[in-house]
Order: structure tokens, then sequence, then C-alpha cells
């Protein structure tokens, strides 16, 4: 005869033994319900999404007016932003590893020689579409690597190059070309020769100036 209560004696270890497994299922139905939460945060990447076609869009407006113009050219309101989605993607894929986002640019790149090659062949043409495209490309990479910042300063400067192609190419032609030989010297003694040199006086004037300015 079983003593009273015995019933309930048993109930609560099997409820004990019980917990483990049940508390595994659980863990694993999470895991198999939402394997990415632990990587990508679904508000921030809409927002990110958000940014990556409104940085894009401004290029390929740009771009538009051009093809408009010409039809052979690359790129436009449409493409731009395409790319640009495609860069995003490669930097979510490239968490882990960056091979996929430099698989992605490396095609891109490939793409886009073909397609300046096969254009180059009927009519003579610069190449600023497809570096645009490539800019559109980095910059959907930076902001899905979470670089908004750099992403917006390589947009704005690349809108302002192209749209001031007119302006810049008047300035080129009326620099003499000893003037730029002058400022390429000037920057490679500011930028690369001074940084590499010590931090020390070369010159009489600086030793005495140096030994002036010793403590007693």
């Amino acid at each position: 005869m079983s003593p009273p209560g015995g019933s309930r004696l048993l109930s609560p270890t099997a409820d004990v033994c019980a917990c483990p497994s049940r508390l595994a299922s659980l863990a694993g139905a999470r895991v198999r319900r939402s394997p990415l939460d632990a990587f990508i945060d679904p508000a921030a990447t809409v927002l990110q999404l958000a940014a990556t076609l409104a940085l894009t869009f401004v290029i390929g407006l740009e771009r538009e007016e051009r093809v408009a113009r010409d039809r052979t050219l690359v790129g436009g309101v449409r493409t731009i932003p395409i790319i640009g989605l495609l860069g995003h993607a490669m930097a979510l894929l490239s968490r882990a590893s960056a091979l996929p986002l430099a698989a992605g640019f490396l095609g891109l790149v490939v793409l886009l020689a073909v397609e300046y090659h096969h254009r180059l062949m009927q009519q003579p043409h610069g190449a600023t579409s497809e570096v645009a495209v490539l800019a559109a490309y980095l910059v959907g990479a930076l902001v899905g690597a979470g670089q908004l910042v750099t992403a917006t300063a390589i947009t704005v400067g690349t809108v302002l190059l192209l749209t001031a192609k007119d302006p810049l190419e008047r300035l080129a032609l009326r620099i003499p070309p000893h003037e730029l030989t002058t400022f390429v010297s000037f920057l490679l003694i500011v930028g690369v020769i001074l940084p590499v040199l010590p931090a020390r006086g070369y010159t009489p004037f600086d030793r005495r100036a140096r030994t002036r300015r010793a403590p007693p």
C-alpha cells in the first residue's frame, strides 16, 4: 500500500528530471528560429539599408543625366543603388571573413573592365562612370560595416567631383606644369620626408636655441 502523498512525491522528481531536457529543447528552438540574432539587429539593418539607398541614389541621380545624353555609359538612377545594395550585402556576409566582400569587388571590376573595353572599341571614352559604380559598391560596403560617416564623406566627395567636371578641367588647363611640379614636391617634403626624419635639430641655430631653452 503506497503511503499517502506518494504520487506527489514522485511527480517533483519527474519534473526535475524533465527540466534539463525542456530547457535544451527551448534553447534549440530559439537557435533554430533566429540563427542570426547574435549578428544582425533588424532595426539597425533596415536603417543601414535605407542609408545605402539614399547615398547611392544621389550618385545615380548625377550619373543619370550623363547616361541620358550617352546611352553607352554604365550606371544610372537604378543601376548604381543596386550596386550599393550588393556591396551592403557583401559587407554583411563578410562579418566572419572578408572573402565575400573582396570576391564581389573583384567580380564587379571584371564586369566593368569588359564593358569598358567593349565601349572603348567603339568610341574613346573616359572611365568616370565605371569608377562611380565602384564607389557606390564601396559606399554600400562601408554602410554595411557601420562606417556611415566615412560613406557619407565619400558620397559627397564623389558627387562634387562628378558635378564639377567642367570647372575642374578648366582649372587643370590654367595651371602651368612647373607650378604643379612645385606643389607635388611640397607634398613630398611635408607628407613623406618630414615624418621620417627624427625630431632633432640639424643646424647650429637649432642647437643654440636648444641650449638657451635648457634649464640651468
